[in-house]
């Protein structure tokens, strides 16, 4: 054991009562905006022109979304009380996640909105606390077996849904949407993104037992059948661009360091390639996929919002403070657009960048710069199966974020689960930096 490696709890995962209080929240967190029967009004004729994200905490579903987020924030603040002074250390060590919360906190003094900004970046705050505490109190195969528990539990619910009450589990937007699976998720774009998100751990979790192959299997299968039936084209590209990468880094595991960079190099020079083709059809490649060049009005409503980031280029609207409806800088886009609800910049980048402008672009890239660095440096030996599956949750951010996504989100697993990812590669690197001489002759990771 290294200094710099957390001791665990030895208890097995579910004989921990902690285990089952994060459960929960953690689900409530994947599910961003509410359950799709909590926001079942947005389904039906109307449901398609107000339709929008948003932050459950100041949603139009009342009283209801708001209790239900705060009391999964409660709860987590009940499992990570035994752990305040552990947590306090990592804020600490972790100074570049600590001063984005800090510039989202000072950004109330030039907020368009300084209720939301501060209200907002306390939850933003907490959920920081959240992916602490899980790298903390899980080891990180426990940690990736909790999280399929939650895919589980996902999938089960949309099936469900689904199944039985198919107004709730089918999204249907005024006409123009109909019949997509959406699962417990407001909205179908969530549903696959979020699905392959919780995908991910089960191509690196190590499952003992008799059935361990078989539920692999079927959890796979079940998981892909939904997204596939969410026909999100977004989450489609993005999931398989993640197996696709899961598959690779399976295959460098196995060979020598000077046969990976070779396969590195060669898998470059086809992405580029790739990429290049894409651009140079990128009409005919949307089309034969049932989108068009705007992707769905995407390009639109990044133009309108560049001209907004322009008014506020170096410190943005504040944190969650642009959106305000038809007040101030909001309804300029949603005039501009024609839709009075829109609330979403439908791009991660953008939609930052509105909140906190350039300064805040700029340390989220230094945050996520950091943890690409630590993945490299695992990667060039054998990694671990932990720091492949944080490798890849960097993938999936960078890959969701495109068209969609959000980046330091609060009540949302994927932002939870992205701070996991860079604490963890940093913890899994400096335990390889810390390992003995025989074990880097050796080419093992250092630790598991």
């Amino acid at each position: 054991m290294t200094a710099n490696r957390t001791v665990k709890d030895s208890r097995p995962l579910w004989s921990a009562a902690s285990t089952w209080i994060l459960l929960l929240p953690l689900l409530i967190f994947a599910a961003q905006v509410g359950f799709s029967f909590e926001v079942g009004s947005k389904n039906g004729a109307f449901g398609g022109a107000s339709a929008s994200i948003v932050s459950p905490i100041n949603s139009d579903q009342g009283h209801l979304l708001q209790l239900q987020t705060l009391g999964a924030y409660l709860l987590c603040c009940l499992v990570m009380l035994p752990f305040i002074r552990g947590l306090a250390h990592d804020f600490v060590r972790n100074r570049l996640i600590t001063c984005f919360l800090c510039f989202a906190l000072l950004s109330a003094f030039w907020s368009s909105n300084v209720t939301s900004t501060l209200m907002h970046a306390t939850l933003l705050t907490i959920s920081v606390a959240v992916a602490y505490y899980l790298v903390r109190r899980f080891a990180p195969n426990e940690l990736m077996k909790l999280t399929l528990a939650v895919g589980a539990s996902a999938a089960l619910g949309s099936i469900l849904l689904i199944g039985f009450f198919p107004q709730y589990g089918l999204q249907d937007r005024g006409g123009y949407i109909t019949g997509q699976w959406q699962g417990i998720f407001e909205q179908k774009n969530i549903c696959g993104f979020m699905l392959t998100l919780l995908l991910l751990p089960i191509f690196y979790v190590r499952i003992s037992g008799r059935y361990s192959i078989l539920a692999r299997a079927f959890y796979s299968v079940i998981l892909l059948l939904i997204i596939a039936e969410t026909r999100s084209v977004g989450a489609w590209t993005v999931c398989l661009c993640c197996i696709g990468f899961s598959c690779e880094l399976a295959i460098l595991r196995r060979m020598r360091h000077k046969d990976r960079l070779t396969i590195v190099a060669l898998s470059t020079l086809a992405a580029i390639g790739g990429l290049s083709l894409a651009i140079a059809h990128w009409g005919d490649l949307l089309s034969a996929v049932g989108r068009n060049p705007t992707l769905t009005g995407r390009t639109t409503i990044w133009s309108v919002l560049l001209l907004s980031i322009m008014k506020h280029p170096i410190l943005g609207y504040g944190y969650m403070g642009f959106w305000q409806g038809l007040r101030g800088e909001s309804a300029n886009v949603g005039l501009a657009m024609n839709w009075p609800g829109i609330s979403y910049a439908e791009n991660g980048i953008i939609e930052l960048c509105l909140g906190l402008g350039i300064v805040g672009v700029m340390i989220f890239l230094l945050i996520y710069a950091h943890a690409v660095r630590d993945a490299f440096y695992c990667l060039r030996r054998r990694a671990s199966h932990e720091a492949m599956w944080y490798t890849t949750i960097l993938v999936y951010v960078a890959a969701s974020n495109i068209e969609s996504g959000r980046l330091f989100f609060p009540s949302d697993l994927g932002c939870i689960l992205f701070i996991a990812a860079c604490v963890g590669l940093r913890r899994e690197s400096d335990a390889i930096r810390n390992a003995t001489p025989a074990q880097r002759l050796s080419d093992l990771p250092a630790a598991s």
